[in-house]
């Protein structure tokens, strides 16, 4: 096994994941589990359906490990799948050379608290517009300039995430508070995992209820 096509997520079987298939006029949604793993490709039963001829080989995927949040959620290409009741999934094993630029995948409208901090100022609180593991939008009545420094500290749930971040364009606005892209500096691995899988579980939340709609629509043809 060369060193790019290396599972350096330690994929297994019994793993739980979260699978998420972007299609031109369909988006596929599914929690499943890792059924068999090879060298250069992994099998995923799914929980949900999918109509036949669907998903073509090639086509990008998306997948997240439930089981270690330590994981970055991964994207992967389908090999082949095995439609029905409980769909059979072939998958790639994700290269190395996409680990290395992981953070570009995964950016999603997220609003969550967080705190902009400064030395010799006060404290001003902030909120999230859209996240992904390398930045954010940020909305804030905090006065930020371009190629600013600060300390940012969001808030997932009961968990905070804190690092350097720098001020890569600002949208400012009198009276109302201002709109900030900002780029996270030194944000650990941990951390940028958490966030990413925030965004994609957030992601996933979205596309259920999108099939959940559909489904109560066909069915009440």
């Amino acid at each position: 096994m060369t060193a790019e096509t290396q599972n350096f997520v330690n994929i297994a079987a019994g793993m739980n994941v979260l699978l998420l298939v972007d299609i031109p006029a369909f988006r596929y949604a599914s929690r499943g589990s890792v059924t068999s793993v090879s060298a250069h490709s992994f099998r995923v039963e799914c929980e949900q359906p999918i109509p036949p001829d669907t998903c073509q080989p090639g086509q990008e995927a998306r997948m997240t490990l439930v089981d270690e949040p330590d994981v970055l959620p991964l994207m992967t290409r389908i090999v082949r799948v095995t439609p029905g009741a409980s769909p059979l999934f072939v998958l790639q094993i994700p290269t190395g050379a996409w680990q290395t630029n992981r953070r570009a995948f995964f950016r999603a409208e997220l609003a969550l608290p967080a705190v902009v901090v400064r030395a010799d100022a006060p404290v001003v609180a902030a909120r999230t517009l859209n996240l992904s593991g390398g930045g954010a939008a940020l909305e804030t009545e905090a006065f930020l300039e371009i190629r600013e420094e600060f300390q940012l500290v969001v808030h997932i749930e009961e968990e905070r995430v804190g690092c350097k971040a720098k001020v890569m364009w600002a949208r400012y606005s009198e009276g109302e508070p201002s709109l900030y892209g900002v780029m996270f500096l030194d944000l650990s691995r941990r951390d940028q995992n958490r966030l990413c899988r925030r965004v994609q579980l957030k992601e996933f939340e979205e596309r259920r209820s999108e099939i959940k709609e559909l489904t109560g629509r066909n069915g009440g043809r």
